[in-house]
C-alpha cells in the first residue's frame, strides 16, 4: 500500500472494516436465502413432473384396459380388416358398423378419462374418430402414427392432432401374424391438467401451452375454438378450460422475465419466484416431449407457496437486522471520529488562530507603518465627526502634530469646511462612501485643493460607528487644469477666429479631431459630420490626395492641390497645406485648406485669353501674307491684262472714231459715244 494511502485508510479502518464485515454477511445470507428458495422451487418441479407421471400412468392403465377389455376384440379386428380391404362406399358402410358399434362404450369411456378414439388403418390412413365422427379420413402425418407403422408396438405420446390436443396412447390391432392398423386413446390436455391437480391438490393454477404455429397446421376450424392466446408468450396458445386464467396478472409480469421467454423457445425446465397481490408463487414451466421426444407444449404452474414468502421475510429481515447493526456500529464509529476530529480540529483552530493573529499583528504594524510614511493625509473620525487618528501628513496639512488633533473636530480644521462637515453627517446616516474635492486652508494659511475618499466603517451590529477619510493635496493638478484649460479655450477661439479652414488629425487614427467653422463653410457640410470621422473620406479624397502621404513618412511638411465635390454639387479647388506636430508624445498632422477657385479661375482665363491672342496673331499673319500674294498676283495679272487688252481697246476707238464719221441717228450717235467713253476709261 502506498504511503499516501496509509494514513487514509488508517484513518477509515474502522468504517471500511464495518461495512465490509455487513456487506458480507449481507452476501452470506442472500446466498442461503437463494439455496432455500431454488431448492424449494425444485420440490415444485419435481411435484409437477411426479404429478405429470402419474396421470400419464394412470392414463396408460385405462387405455390398456379399454384396448383389451374392448377395442381389441374379433368382432373390431374384423371390422378393421374389411375397411383395409374395401374403398369408397363400401369403406363407408364398415366405419358406419364400427361407430354403431363402439358409440356407447366410447360415451362411457368419455365420461371417465378419453377424450378421443381414433382407428388407423394398415397404412396409416384414418379410418374412424368417435369424437367429430364428420372428420373421420382426414389429418396430417403424425410421428406417433408413423413411430406404430414402423414398430408396430404400443406407444405413448403428447401431440396436437387434427381434432384433440392431448396424450395418447395408440395400440397396434393384429388378425393373427396379419397386422391391420392401430387404434388410438386420447386424453385431452385440459382431462390431463385436471387430473394433475387432482393429484397435487390445493389452490394452484395449472395451464397447457402448445405452439400456435402447430395448433393452427395441425387442429381442424372446429376443434380450435378451445384455445385462447397464452399469457406467456405470444407464439404460444392456451387450452382455455386447462387453467392459466385463474391469476392473469401473475402471468403477465412473469412473462416480462426474459430467461422465461428463453425457457419457452429452448424447450427448457424453468422454476422462479412470482408475486402478486402480497403473495409469493411458485412458477414452475415444464416441457411435454412428443413421441419422437420434440418438446411441443409446456404445463405451466403457479401456485401458491407461504415457504418462499416466508423466506423472503426471513432474508429481509435478516438483511434489516444486519443493516441496522452495522448503521448503530457505523454511528458509534462516526461519533468517535467526529470527536477525534474536532478535537483534532480545535487544534488546528487554535494553531490557524495564532497564526492569524501573528500575521495580523505584522500587518497593523507594516499598515500603521505605511499609513505613517505615507505622503497622502489620512484620518479615522468617530460618528461624532471626532478625530481618533491622524497621520503624519493629515498634521502637515492642517499644521499641528497628529497627536494634537485627536479628539477635533474634523470639520472645522483647515478653515471650517461646510461642505465637510454635512459630507460626514450624510456618510453616518446613509452608510455610503463619497468622494469628491473639497477645499481647505493650509496651517501656513495658503488655501488648497483635496481629492478626499470618506468611507464608513460599520461596527458588528451594522451601524457606522467610525469613517475614514483619505486625503490627497492636488492643487498643483488644478492649476495646471487652469491652465490647460485657458489653453483650450485660447486654441479654440484661435480655431474658430482663423479666416483659414483648419483641421487637426491624429495621425494613427486618422480621425479629424478638430476643425473650425471656415472647414465646414469650404466643404459645405456640417461640423459634426467632419470632427470623428476618418480625414480620408473627408479632408482627402483618394488616398493618394494627402500632401504627407505622397511625401513619405520623412516629410514634416507638404502642399497638394486637389478638388472637392460638395454635397450640393458644386466643386472648389483648395490648396492643401499638411503639417506634422506632436501633442503629448502623440503625432498629429495640422491641415490648412485655402479656396483657390477664383485664383485658378482667373489663370484659366489668361491662359484662354493668351491663346486666344495667340490664334488672332497667327491668324493676321495668314491674313497679310495671303494679301501680299493677292496683291502681287494682280498686279502680275495687271501687267498682262494691260498689254493683252490696249491693243484690241485701240483698234475699237479707232472704228468708234471712224463710225462716228458716218452719217448716224441721234440714237446711234448716242450709243456710239458712251462706247468710246468706255473704251477710253479702259486705257
Amino acid at each position: 500500500m502506498s504511503r499516501a494511502l496509509q494514513p487514509l485508510v488508517d484513518r477509515h479502518a474502522a468504517w471500511v472494516l464495518t461495512v465490509a464485515v455487513a456487506l458480507a454477511t449481507v452476501v452470506a445470507v442472500q446466498d442461503v436465502w437463494q439455496t432455500k428458495r431454488q431448492q424449494r422451487l425444485a420440490e415444485h418441479a419435481r411435484a409437477l413432473q411426479l404429478a405429470w407421471d402419474a396421470a400419464a400412468v394412470s392414463f396408460q392403465d385405462g387405455a390398456e384396459e379399454a384396448f383389451f377389455g374392448t377395442l381389441s376384440q374379433p368382432h373390431v379386428v374384423d371390422l378393421m380388416l374389411q375397411a383395409n380391404l374395401m374403398d369408397g362406399r363400401a369403406r363407408d358402410l364398415v366405419r358406419g358398423r364400427l361407430y354403431r358399434l363402439l358409440w356407447p362404450y366410447f360415451e362411457s369411456l368419455h365420461r371417465r378419462f378419453a377424450s378421443q378414439l381414433h382407428f388407423h388403418l394398415a397404412s396409416g390412413e384414418s379410418l374412424l374418430r368417435l369424437y367429430l365422427p364428420e372428420l373421420s379420413g382426414q389429418g396430417q402425418e403424425r410421428p406417433l402414427v408413423m413411430r406404430l407403422l414402423r414398430e408396430r408396438r404400443t406407444l405413448q405420446g403428447f401431440e396436437v392432432g387434427t381434432t384433440v390436443v392431448g396424450l395418447r396412447t395408440i395400440f397396434p390391432l393384429w388378425r393373427g401374424d396379419e397386422f391391420v392398423g392401430g387404434v388410438e386413446v386420447v386424453m385431452s390436455g385440459e382431462a390431463l391438467v385436471e387430473r394433475i391437480r387432482n393429484f397435487l391438490g390445493g389452490s394452484r393454477d395449472l395451464a397447457v401451452v402448445v405452439s400456435r404455429e402447430a395448433a393452427w397446421e395441425r387442429l381442424a376450424p372446429e376443434a380450435r375454438k378451445d384455445l385462447a392466446p397464452s399469457l406467456v408468450h405470444r407464439d404460444f396458445v392456451t387450452l382455455s378450460s386447462g387453467g392459466g386464467t385463474q391469476f392473469p396478472e401473475l402471468w403477465v409480469s412473469v412473462a416480462e422475465d426474459p430467461r422465461l421467454q428463453s425457457a419457452l423457445v429452448q424447450g427448457e425446465v424453468w422454476t422462479m419466484e412470482g408475486w402478486w397481490n402480497g403473495k409469493a408463487f411458485g412458477i414452475v414451466l415444464m416441457p411435454v416431449p412428443d413421441a419422437t421426444g420434440q418438446h411441443v407444449g409446456f404445463v405451466l404452474e403457479a401456485v401458491p407457496d407461504p415457504v418462499l414468502e416466508r423466506l423472503s421475510q426471513e432474508v429481509v429481515l435478516a438483511i434489516g437486522v444486519i443493516l441496522v447493526g452495522a448503521a448503530s456500529i457505523l454511528v458509534l464509529v462516526w461519533r468517535l471520529h467526529q470527536s477525534r476530529a474536532r478535537v483534532a480540529a480545535e487544534a488546528q483552530s487554535l494553531a490557524e488562530a495564532n497564526d492569524k493573529l501573528q500575521r495580523a499583528e505584522a500587518h497593523s504594524r507594516m499598515l500603521a507603518a505605511a499609513v505613517e510614511q505615507t505622503p497622502v493625509a489620512v484620518w479615522v473620525a468617530d460618528s461624532e465627526q471626532r478625530i481618533l487618528f491622524a497621520n503624519a501628513a493629515f498634521g502637515r496639512l492642517v499644521g499641528g502634530p497628529p497627536s494634537s488633533l485627536i479628539g477635533q473636530d474634523i470639520g472645522r480644521l483647515g478653515g471650517q469646511i461646510r461642505d465637510v462637515t454635512w459630507k460626514l453627517e450624510q456618510i453616518v446616516t446613509e452608510g455610503q462612501p463619497w468622494s469628491g474635492e473639497i477645499r481647505r486652508v493650509r496651517g501656513d494659511g495658503t488655501p488648497c485643493w483635496l481629492q478626499a475618499t470618506i468611507s464608513p466603517v460599520r461596527d458588528p451590529s451594522g451601524r457606522v460607528g467610525r469613517v475614514v477619510g483619505v486625503e490627497e493635496d492636488i492643487s498643483l493638478r488644478k492649476e495646471m487644469e487652469v491652465q490647460l484649460r485657458r489653453a483650450v479655450e485660447f486654441q479654440t477661439v484661435l480655431l474658430e477666429t482663423l479666416p483659414v479652414a483648419v483641421a487637426v488629425v491624429d495621425v494613427a487614427t486618422r480621425e479629424v479631431e478638430q476643425a473650425n467653422q471656415e472647414l465646414a463653410k469650404l466643404l459645405g457640410l456640417p461640423l459634426k459630420s467632419i470632427v470623428g470621422q476618418d480625414c480620408r473620406n473627408t479632408l482627402c479624397p483618394g488616398a493618394l490626395s494627402c500632401p504627407l502621404a505622397l511625401g513619405g513618412m520623412d516629410v514634416q511638411a507638404a502642399q497638394a492641390e486637389h478638388t472637392w465635390r460638395r454635397p450640393d454639387g458644386s466643386s472648389v479647388e483648395v490648396l492643401h497645406t499638411a503639417r506634422r506636430i506632436w501633442v503629448l508624445g502623440e503625432e498629429k498632422y495640422v491641415e490648412c485648406f485655402v479656396d483657390i477657385s477664383e485664383r485658378k479661375a482667373a489663370a484659366r482665363a489668361l491662359a484662354d485669353a493668351n491663346a486666344k491672342l495667340r490664334q488672332a496673331m497667327e491668324r493676321a499673319r495668314a491674313l497679310a501674307a495671303a494679301a501680299e500674294s493677292a496683291s502681287q498676283a494682280k498686279g502680275r495679272f495687271l501687267a498682262t491684262m494691260s498689254h493683252e487688252i490696249r491693243t484690241p481697246l485701240h483698234a475699237v476707238l479707232g472704228m468708234l472714231h471712224l463710225a462716228l464719221q458716218t452719217p448716224l441717228s441721234p440714237k446711234q450717235q448716242d450709243y456710239l459715244t458712251k462706247a468710246q467713253q468706255a473704251a477710253q476709261s479702259l486705257l
